[in-house]
């Protein structure tokens, strides 16, 4: 029988329109976000990480995000915007 596709794990981080942080539906700080993907990176390279983004928020936030995105070594980054009516 043929061996089950492999899962591939997603991280979803949210930023809302004030540039806070979520991991889910959780807030979190920039460095919670950091300790959070290092230990999925640990555990689940190479990471896919899906960043949800509002209309609203700063573009200097995306842009550290990306960064430590890319330190961690992320390699798959997806982005998405909401809270468009």
């Amino acid at each position: 029988s043929a061996a089950p596709p492999q899962k591939v794990e997603r991280d979803i981080i949210n930023i809302d329109g004030e540039g806070n942080y979520y991991i889910g539906d959780s807030m979190a700080t920039k460095e919670e976000v950091l300790a959070h993907l290092k230990v999925k990176f640990k555990d689940f390279p190479p990471l896919q990480i899906y960043l949800r983004a509002d209309q609203n928020t700063p573009a200097k936030k995306i842009r550290e995000f990306v960064e430590m995105a890319t330190e961690v070594g992320a390699i798959d980054l997806i982005f998405g915007v909401y809270g468009y009516q």
